[in-house]
This record gives C-alpha cells, sequence and structure tokens, in this order.
C-alpha cells in the first residue's frame, strides 16, 4: 500500500476529520472510498453509454414496427421542418 501526502486548508481538515469521526471511520478510509470512486468513474461512464446503447437498440427494434410508431427518423427528416422556415 502506498502513502499519500496531501495539503488542505485546516478548516476542511477539521471539517472532514470530524464528520469522519462521526461516522466511525477512519479519515485515511474517506480518501481511499473517495478515490476508488473516482478512479472508476469512467469505467462506470463508459459501462452505463453501452446498457444505454443496449436498450435504445432493443427499444428501435422493438416498436419500430408496432402501430403508432413514428420513428426511427433519419436527420435530414427531423431538421426538415425547422429548416423549411429558413429557406
Amino acid at each position: 500500500m502506498k502513502n499519500l501526502t496531501i495539503s488542505v486548508p485546516d478548516d476542511l481538515y477539521r471539517q472532514a476529520r470530524s464528520k469522519a469521526a462521526a461516522a466511525e471511520i477512519s479519515l485515511s478510509r474517506v480518501v481511499q472510498d473517495f478515490l476508488a470512486r473516482w478512479a472508476s468513474e469512467e469505467r462506470s461512464r463508459a459501462e452505463l453509454v453501452a446498457r444505454l446503447d443496449v436498450l435504445f437498440a432493443e427499444s428501435d427494434g422493438r416498436d419500430r414496427d408496432k402501430p403508432g410508431s413514428a420513428g426511427p427518423f433519419s436527420r435530414e427528416e427531423v431538421y426538415a421542418a425547422r429548416l423549411d422556415r429558413f429557406r
């Protein structure tokens, strides 16, 4: 395990130490937990985007032929009415 030295303002240190003590955890553990979440944030975001892509694909495939379904549209179709205002 690596040691990390950081500098924080005195008032922030006191607030964080007090809050950690109230939660009965060490300030070191708070920092470890924060760094773990922060370091995995990009991976989590990529996983969420991948899940959304799957959901959108499933939705498109399921609803495309459904009576009353309006899509999918091409980019040109979506913006045609708006572009007509400027012609």
